[in-house]
C-alpha cells in the first residue's frame, strides 16, 4: 500500500470476496506483530469465537449490503494474545477493504474521558480551592475527546475513498444521489449522471501489465477531477468505470460536457498509454429513485460501447424496447 495508507493510525486490510488477504499496510503489520499473512485466510488471524463470527455475520453481510460498520472482531497477535479491533469494511469491486482500529485504544479513551467527567463532577462538588484542578481535568476531557473525534472522522473518509485513485468511491455516490435527488424533487432542479468506461481495458492491463492499468486508472482520475465544472462531482465505482455527477444539467448539457471529456481523454498526451473512453447519460425524471437513475445510464453507456466505443451516448426510452 502507498505511504499515505502505511501513515494513517489505524489498520488497513484488503481482502478478496473469499476472505483471503490480498495486503495490509504497516500499521496493521505492526498492530498484529507479523508481515507474512499475504495469501492466507483472515480466519487465520482470528480466534476461534471471532472466525464464527466472520462467517455468520461478516460474510453474509458483505454480500447483501457492500458495507459493515464497527463490527467487533478479536484477532491473534503473533504471540498468541488476543487482540479486539473495531472494523469498518466496503466492498470495491471483487474486493473488501477493512478499516481497523484496537478496541482496547478506544476503550481506554472512553474510560479517561469517563474518569475524567467523574472527577470533575467530585470536585465540583468539593472546595473551591479545587478550582484549578478541575480546569486541567477539563481540558484532558476536551483533548481525549477531540482524538476520539478526529479518530472517527478519519475512519469515515476511508470509507467513501477509492483506495487506488483517491476519489469518490460507490458509498460517496449512493449518498450524494440521495442529496440530488431531494434537491430535485423538491426544487426541480435537474440533474445528469454520467458513467465512464475506458476503452479495452484489459488489452491494457494484458499489453502492459497491472501496474501500468493502475497507473492508467489514476492518471485518468486526475484528468477528470481536473477538468469537470465546480460543483460536480467525479468518482470510481471500481474496475475501470467511473461517474460524473452533472448538478443542475439537463441531458443535453451533459452530453456537450461528456463529449468535452471524450475529446480531452482521446487527444491528451498520456504518461502512462493512450487511451479512450466511452460514456452513457441519464437525465433526472420525478419519479426517479438512485437504482432507476442509475440503471438507465448503465444502459446507455452499454449502448456506446456496442456502438463502437470513444463515445458519449444519452440514454432514450427506445433502449428498453
Amino acid at each position: 500500500m502507498n505511504r499515505l495508507y502505511n501513515d494513517l493510525p489505524c489498520g488497513l486490510l484488503e481482502l478478496d470476496m473469499n476472505g483471503s488477504v490480498l495486503g495490509m499496510n504497516m500499521t496493521m503489520d505492526a498492530l498484529l506483530g507479523r508481515s507474512d499473512i499475504a495469501g492466507s485466510h483472515v480466519h487465520d488471524l482470528l480466534t476461534r469465537p471471532s472466525r464464527i463470527y466472520f462467517q455468520t455475520f461478516f460474510a453474509p453481510l458483505m454480500m447483501v449490503h457492500g458495507e459493515i460498520a464497527e463490527m467487533h472482531l478479536t484477532f491473534r497477535h503473533r504471540d498468541g494474545s488476543a487482540l479486539p479491533m473495531l472494523v469498518n469494511a466496503a466492498r470495491q469491486g471483487d474486493r473488501i477493504l477493512c478499516a481497523l482500529v484496537k478496541m482496547s485504544q478506544r476503550e481506554e479513551y472512553e474510560q479517561e474521558l469517563m474518569h475524567a467527567k467523574r472527577q470533575s463532577e467530585q470536585i465540583l462538588e468539593d472546595k473551591d480551592t479545587a478550582f484549578r484542578e478541575l480546569q486541567t481535568l477539563m481540558r484532558e476531557y476536551e483533548d481525549k475527546r477531540r482524538e476520539l473525534i478526529d479518530l472517527n472522522r478519519k475512519l469515515s473518509r476511508l470509507s467513501i475513498t477509492d483506495e487506488l485513485t483517491g476519489l469518490p468511491n460507490r458509498r460517496f455516490l449512493e449518498e450524494r444521489l440521495k442529496s440530488l435527488l431531494h434537491a430535485a424533487n423538491v426544487n426541480h432542479v435537474p440533474f445528469s449522471v454520467m458513467l465512464i468506461d475506458i476503452d479495452h481495458f484489459k488489452l491494457v492491463n494484458d499489453r502492459y501489465g497491472h501496474l501500468v492499468g493502475d497507473d492508467v486508472l489514476r492518471e485518468l482520475g486526475r484528468e477528470l477531477q481536473a477538468i469537470i465544472r465546480e460543483g460536480d462531482t467525479v468518482g470510481r465505482l471500481g474496475g475501470e468505470e467511473f461517474f460524473v455527477l452533472f448538478s443542475s444539467v439537463n441531458a443535453v448539457q451533459a452530453e456537450a460536457a461528456g463529449n468535452d471529456i471524450r475529446l480531452h481523454m482521446e487527444s491528451r498526451k498520456w504518461e502512462s498509454c493512450p487511451i479512450t473512453v466511452s460514456g452513457g447519460i441519464a437525465e433526472w425524471r420525478p419519479s426517479d429513485s438512485a437504482d432507476t437513475i442509475m440503471q438507465r445510464a448503465d444502459q446507455a453507456l452499454y449502448a456506446a460501447k456496442n456502438g463502437g466505443r470513444n463515445q458519449i451516448v444519452v440514454f432514450n426510452d427506445e433502449m428498453n424496447s
